[in-house]
């Protein structure tokens, strides 16, 4: 006698899905989530490949894993789960899926330039040029000691201001370090 009974073949391995969230853009590290169409086991750090960065945590069990990631340098992060990194309970090899992600570890500079020479008698306008496109400048971000701001304008890598002196002898426009973001997380 054999006996009867129902099988479920199950041919089929699970898939993820690597999602940063809405981050597409990094200065500082990042987590990735890993969710697997079905729990896995084994899952562990030689089953990610990361390009620019570095895999610094992994926590999770059956289908939700989170990574940490640590940006290397400027550039693209990418986070690769290699195919059969895991297998699910009928024995079946992962697929292999990846996202990439912006680092962007350098902080914006900006130069400060006017087209009214050093030595003026008037009102003059100053350029404030950026290194790459900025987010947070306002006109009260600028420091001016012997003048005062107006006129201020301006969006992505450059704005302009016009700047009027106060008095006789020198009028120092300052932008504080670290004040300005780019468009890194």
């Amino acid at each position: 006698y054999l006996g009867e009974g129902t099988y479920t073949v199950d041919g089929v391995g699970p898939s993820v899905e690597v999602d940063a969230g809405d981050v597409d853009r990094v200065r500082a590290p990042f987590t990735v989530s890993a969710t697997w169409s079905e729990p896995v086991t084994h899952f562990a750090t030689e089953d990610v490949h990361v390009t620019n960065g570095t895999l610094t945590n992994l926590t999770g069990s059956g289908d939700t894993y989170e990574l940490t990631i640590s940006p290397t340098t400027d550039g693209d992060v990418t986070v690769a789960i290699i195919a059969g990194a895991v297998t699910d309970a009928a024995n079946n090899d992962s697929e292999r899926n990846e996202l990439t992600v912006l680092a962007d570890l350098t902080r914006p500079t900006v130069t400060l330039s006017s087209s009214d020479g050093l030595l003026v008698n008037a009102p003059f306008v100053v350029t404030a040029s950026f290194s790459e496109p900025v987010i947070g400048v306002e006109a009260t971000d600028f420091a001016i000691d012997g003048g005062r701001l107006t006129n201020f304008v301006g969006s992505d890598a450059t704005f302009s201001f016009t700047v009027t002196s106060r008095r006789e002898g020198e009028v120092t426009i300052d932008l504080p370090a670290n004040l300005v973001g780019d468009l890194a997380r």
